[in-house]
């Protein structure tokens, strides 16, 4: 739910600054990026974001450019050649990026330098989007850590053996303690909870009274006997 109320205000955010500042920041094909960075726990990695939008767009706008005009070359040709160095890309980085793929049709209708528009419109208006991924997966994060928290707070109503016994559930290394990876196979099959690795060590750092970075049973009793706010 977040994540979708995340990408909607984001479209709305990025249409306002557009009638600011009077730049277009939004082509079709970004609903579709907007998907590809909202869904996943966290968006991809600034490498991915540059690969899959300003690496795709320039050699697809480059190639389109260079073709366009030129004697001897229909549309057809153009825009098949710049699908094709879009899917060399797509090979050389190991980065799929599918809305890049729109570009080969859009190309056609761009009144001004095709890479301009890159520059400008597919760029400037991913980055926004990429912003704004980010500070909503930040929101989804904490979110996630607030509610595994809150459900290893139901389990305090049970005795100190019953937590004994699910503490050695978890323990799969059988040490006396849950590290991250624990942790995290713990919440997703007892609970249904699905963190992230760094989400389940920053759910151990706030019980980690000791600074070991694991959570020995004491830590542990200490979360599920914790008062909720």
């Amino acid at each position: 739910m977040l994540a979708g109320a995340g990408l909607a205000g984001s479209f709305a955010l990025i249409g306002a600054l557009e009638a600011k500042i009077g730049v277009k920041l939004f082509v079709p094909p970004m609903m579709a990026s907007g998907i590809i960075f909202f869904s996943p726990a966290t968006p991809p990695s600034p490498k991915g974001f540059l690969s899959g939008t300003l690496g795709c767009a320039s050699v697809c706008a480059s190639v389109f450019t260079l073709l366009t005009g030129m004697a001897g070359v229909s549309p057809a040709a153009a825009h098949g050649a710049a699908a094709g160095a879009l899917l060399m890309w797509y090979k050389a980085t190991n980065c799929v990026f599918p809305p890049a793929a729109v570009l080969c049709v859009l190309m056609s209708g761009v009144t001004t330098s095709p890479l301009g528009f890159v520059a400008r419109t597919w760029l400037a208006g991913h980055a926004c989007l990429y912003a704004s991924a980010f500070g909503v997966s930040t929101i989804r994060s904490q979110a996630r850590i607030a509610l595994s928290k809150q459900s290893l707070i139901q389990l305090g109503g049970l005795s100190n053996e019953e937590l004994k016994t699910i503490f050695g559930q978890f323990d799969l290394s059988k040490d006396g303690s849950l590290d991250a990876n624990e942790l995290k196979c713990a919440l997703r099959v007892a609970l249904g909870a699905d963190l992230s690795l760094k989400e389940c060590q920053t759910l151990i750092a706030s019980a980690d009274k000791d600074g070991n970075g694991v959570v020995d049973f004491g830590e542990f009793k200490g979360i599920c006997k914790a008062k909720s706010e």
